[in-house]
């Protein structure tokens, strides 16, 4: 949780021939799927 409040600013840095069609944000249930061990923190760190 961000301290003091309920949002935060997410960044992205690009370089030469990126493509912003193909940019996406983690989906929080593909993560967990994926990262199972780690579930505590990816529901505390998103949405």
């Amino acid at each position: 949780m961000v301290e003091g409040g309920i949002f935060s600013l997410v960044g992205c840095t690009v370089a030469p021939g990126f493509d912003f069609a193909d940019f996406c944000l983690a989906d929080r249930a593909a993560l967990v799927a994926a990262f199972p061990q780690h579930q505590q923190i990816i529901q505390a760190l998103t949405r």
